[in-house]
């Protein structure tokens, strides 16, 4: 019925002719379907409804039937039904039509800003990456030359301006891959955290591919529903484990700092968890209400587009104060942006 690239590569100048890509959807009522639906059509729906969770709510894609067909773009609404006309379905289907100019949208003001955003930041990693490197170069000339001693060498070493190497990929990746153990270190976390990056990642890909367009819905469902899939459908619950994990560090480090002596200030303490959680928060949603929609394309690109984008646009406020878990608590949970 067509392929959706292959049918928006389709151009004729001579005769004024492009490809459009429609994508209909059945939204079937089980109460009111009638016999021109198939009875494999309707078993499926009817599994559907009688689940315990609400599957549409959570994947809509996968749930409802759908088709692609390829037309001229020409083609208006009124064609469209006359062709769904003779397939004999006595009812109207809604279309999501795309050409190529609408699946390759140039670039908007919004998303110029967040790319120049972007731009500045990696700028930034490279002057200090090279600031850094600079430092430590200069400084192991001078101890090779005799003019520092290892005892000044130990001091001199680093860079004496923290603020110039904050962004250096050279000392953060140091820190970031460093294997070595210290004396205070809970060395017993980092297998549950492997655990729990694991089991996330493997949540998610279940997660993703199921609430896609996928031609074995049924089969999928049934699966969800069984107790071979127990380990990827209550993956949600791996979130806690990271939840408990912070909370851990948060205690242990405000038990070894108050036996230091460091007194305890609550403004300083949420100050410092928000400035380590929301930069890269911020460079994710960032991304999503600016520069998501030229990340993909497809017949199905338009949901995860709404998905993220547009919920973002509408709440992003709420997600950098952290709030989105208490806006529109009542409605489906894309309503909010990066809501957990």
């Amino acid at each position: 019925m067509g392929d959706f690239d292959q049918c928006l590569e389709i151009s004729s100048e001579r005769r004024q002719i492009k490809g459009k890509y429609c994508l209909g959807t059945l939204y079937i009522n089980i109460d009111e379907a009638s016999g021109a639906v198939s009875e494999i059509l309707l078993r499926k729906v009817n599994l559907f409804a009688q689940k315990k969770y609400s599957f549409q709510d959570q994947y809509p894609v996968a749930s409802y039937p759908s088709f692609g067909i390829c037309v001229p773009n020409g083609c208006n609404e009124q064609d469209l039904q006359h062709i769904v006309a003779s397939f004999n379905l006595t009812f109207p289907l809604p279309f999501e039509c795309q050409t190529f100019d609408d699946a390759n949208p140039p670039l908007t003001t919004k998303a110029w800003c967040v790319i120049g955003f972007f731009v500045v930041i990696i700028g930034l990693m490279v002057g200090s990456t090279a600031y850094d490197l600079h430092c430590r170069k200069s400084y192991k000339v001078k101890q090779l030359s005799g003019q520092l001693d290892d005892k000044i060498m130990r001091v001199a070493s680093e860079p004496q301006h923290a603020i110039l190497v904050a962004f250096s990929v050279y000392s953060n990746g140091k820190k970031l891959f460093k294997t070595q153990r210290n004396a205070s270190e809970l060395a017993c976390l980092n297998g549950i955290r492997v655990l729990s990056m694991v089991w996330v990642l493997a949540g998610h890909s279940v997660s993703v591919t199921v609430s896609g367009p996928v031609s074995n819905a049924l089969d999928v469902l049934e699966y969800l529903d069984s107790t071979k899939s127990m380990i990827f459908v209550s993956a949600v619950h791996s979130v806690d484990t990271f939840l408990m994990v912070t909370g851990l560090l948060v205690v242990y480090s405000h038990m070894k700092a108050q036996e230091n002596g460091t007194k305890f200030k609550l403004l300083v303490f949420y100050f410092h968890r928000y400035l380590r959680l929301t930069p890269p928060f911020l460079a994710a949603i960032l991304v999503s209400m600016a520069l998501l929609q030229y990340m993909g394309s497809g017949p199905h690109w338009s949901f995860i587009v709404n998905y993220f984008q547009v919920f973002c646009e509408k709440s992003w406020w709420s997600a950098l104060l952290y709030f989105q878990n208490y806006i529109n608590v009542n409605q489906w949970v894309s309503k909010a942006c990066f809501r957990r």
